[in-house]
């Protein structure tokens, strides 16, 4: 999985939404693991749009933020 550079938005809303390959880059995964967790509900942000799949931007975002701050806590 190599990082791509994104080609410009076609519409403002491309820069809102995350693709399944732009956030499998955020999380340092193989897209399949976006798709897995999406289904799971372990993803902020998610959108269906028909079959495709998008992260609302600002959700991850924040979502990334938060996991960043909080101290993992041993069981």
């Amino acid at each position: 999985m190599a990082d791509a550079v994104p080609s410009p938005p076609a519409s403002p809303l491309e820069d809102v939404l995350l693709t399944v390959d732009e956030m499998a880059v955020l999380l340092k995964v193989h897209p399949k693991s976006v798709y897995a967790m999406a289904a799971e509900g372990a993803l902020p942000g998610l959108r269906r749009l028909g079959r495709r799949v998008r992260f609302y931007r600002p959700e991850v975002v924040a979502w990334l933020e938060g996991s960043r701050r909080a101290p993992r806590r041993s069981p």
